[in-house]
């Protein structure tokens, strides 16, 4: 992990400071929270063109940008219109996302989270 230090407005200051005092937070906290959002949303389109063009993995995506695949999965998704690809790798992952699916559901059920009535 690397630093990045910059001056912002003392009016940016004092609302950072309040917005995390807010969310229980500190004020570089929450900072840090919303610069990565912000980076991570700029970000998003170039991976996706990337990812359709199959030059990087959402799994790399996942890693630079510490957003979790599925959450990227879904971020993707929604930004390409179409990915050339073999059949055997549309297959392929739709098994995986079965599979990563059933596992999600095994382990919430695990925790007595019930999907049918969204209660623990």
């Amino acid at each position: 992990m690397s630093q990045i230090n910059f001056y912002v407005p003392k009016e940016t200051n004092e609302y950072l400071k309040e917005m995390g005092e807010h969310e229980n937070i500190s004020k570089s906290a929450f900072a840090k929270k919303i610069f990565l959002e912000a980076v991570n949303s700029r970000l998003m389109p170039h991976f996706a063109q990337l990812y359709q063009k199959g030059e990087i993995s959402i799994k790399k995506i996942a890693k630079i940008t510490g957003i979790h695949f599925t959450k990227v999965m879904r971020e993707i998704a929604d930004l390409v219109d179409d990915i050339e690809c073999e059949e055997k790798i549309v297959q392929y992952s739709e098994e995986m996302s079965e599979k990563i699916s059933k596992q999600y559901r095994d382990e919430m059920q695990t925790k007595n989270i019930n999907f049918d009535t969204a209660v623990n």
